[in-house]
């Protein structure tokens, strides 16, 4: 779309949300990223249902899919971000390596630890809520 004579794309940015997006200006070089980047915080990646979205006979995994969300906002190349959360993102890049570091290293933490729990209520600790019984590690 055209606005004041500039485009505007719509990029798909799955990941915080099933049907996220964020609107790119190439000429302004700037991007509404919405609640797909933020400043100082990770946004809530959670898992709404295990059906895919898409109705893809596969588990829906909204973790993988923000990380190729952040990899294509990326490659757009922005150099402001504006965010629905906190200060402009100056440094659209570094924010983009910064969650994409954390969330790996959450990641690496997770694999050490899953040898030493077979159920999700062991690892969650609170076998009587029924959201903790989600998932089943097997090891």
């Amino acid at each position: 779309m055209q606005v004041g004579g500039n485009d505007y794309h719509i990029v798909f940015t799955p990941g915080h949300a099933i049907g996220h997006i964020c609107v790119f200006c190439p000429q302004l070089s700037l991007a509404f990223t919405g609640d797909h980047i933020l400043q100082r915080i990770t946004p809530n990646i959670s898992i709404h249902s295990d059906r895919h979205p898409l109705h893809k006979n596969e588990r829906y995994n909204p973790l993988s899919d923000f990380f190729l969300s952040l990899e294509k906002t990326r490659q757009l190349g922005f150099t402001l971000g504006l965010p629905s959360h906190g200060g402009l993102l100056t440094d659209p890049a570094g924010c983009i390596d910064e969650l994409l570091s954390h969330h790996t290293e959450r990641l690496e933490i997770m694999l050490l630890i899953f040898p030493f729990f077979t159920f999700s209520q062991d690892l969650c600790g609170f076998p009587h809520i029924p959201s903790c019984n989600l998932f089943t590690f097997n090891h």
